[in-house]
């Protein structure tokens, strides 16, 4: 879903795109075992727009993706434990965002601005 989003929108915004993988690393390695192989993979897109390297889990790194950005779209998939926990808990996705998105509303939201996370 990133992939596709990213391709929409860069023509129009400038992106900084972050994974927990370098996203030439995702690229050269094609499509997960897990995914459909006419998946869309990331592109390398060229200056203006940025990459890094980031994991969800880790605040400090959703702040620095997040420094200087007027939006956030958060596209994080985690396989394995938001399969098996949405089908038996029904708050696991809440309870899975809410880290990142608590972190990316600190991010953007200045004193000056009223933001709700």
């Amino acid at each position: 879903m990133g992939a596709a989003a990213a391709r929409e929108l860069a023509s129009d915004y400038i992106l900084r795109l972050s994974d927990v993988r370098p996203i030439d690393s995702i690229i050269a390695d094609g499509p997960r075992k897990d995914q459909n192989a006419t998946a869309p993979l990331p592109a390398l897109l060229p200056a203006p727009h940025e990459s890094m390297v980031a994991d969800v889990s880790d605040a400090e790194a959703v702040m620095r993706a997040c420094a200087g950005m007027d939006a956030v779209v958060n596209c994080t998939v985690i396989r394995v434990i938001l399969c098996w926990l949405s089908m038996s808990t029904p708050w696991a996705s809440t309870t899975l965002c809410a880290p990142v998105l608590r972190t990316a509303s600190a991010a953007l939201c200045k004193p000056a601005r009223s933001c709700t996370p």
